[in-house]
């Protein structure tokens, strides 16, 4: 028994040190592609990120981008996000009855915020009969956009959540 619990050990320390193995190896062979400056896996938060000439992609545990300029509503939590030198954009997830108060709070932030942001919205009925309801605002530079979506937690694709993307140039 004593000599099971052993290899047992020895098992589950190799598992975790190939995963970690496997991290950094993937880490290398992706920072070797021209362009790619630097990349970032973390198997235990699920953040992975990659630094480019270009600027960087986050993907998991993130925060929300400093040169974002659209206003965020607290609750939501970070998908992931891409900063680029001209362009910045960021995912969001919120639960699914958040979708009326964050369409009102961008009525009123895009009129608030002067430009001449247009705003349009839809809802279809997905293959499984439940409505999938969307809106998103632009001004040229800009977009919102929100849509009812499955959660990045769930295992399967009902619609459980809101998904906020904001995409901004320059």
């Amino acid at each position: 028994m004593k000599r099971v619990a052993i290899l047992l050990a020895l098992l589950v320390l190799g598992l975790a040190a190939c995963q970690s193995a496997g991290e950094v190896a993937t880490e290398q062979v992706l920072e070797n592609i021209d362009g790619v400056d630097d990349v970032k896996i973390d198997g235990d938060t699920g953040e992975f990120s990659i630094e480019t000439e270009d600027g960087s992609f986050t993907f998991g545990n993130t925060d929300v981008p400093e040169s974002l300029n659209v206003e965020i509503p607290d609750g939501g939590t970070v998908m992931a996000s891409i900063e680029l030198d001209d362009a910045v954009t960021v995912s969001l997830e919120y639960p699914l009855d958040d979708f009326d108060d964050l369409v009102e709070f961008y009525e009123e932030w895009t009129s608030s915020n002067g430009g001449e942001w247009q705003h349009h919205s839809g809802t279809f009925e997905s293959a499984e009969g439940v409505d999938v309801r969307n809106e998103s605002w632009s001004d040229g530079d800009t977009l919102i956009g929100l849509a009812s979506c499955p959660s990045a937690e769930a295992t399967d694709a009902q619609i459980r959540a809101t998904c906020l993307t904001i995409s901004q140039n320059g």
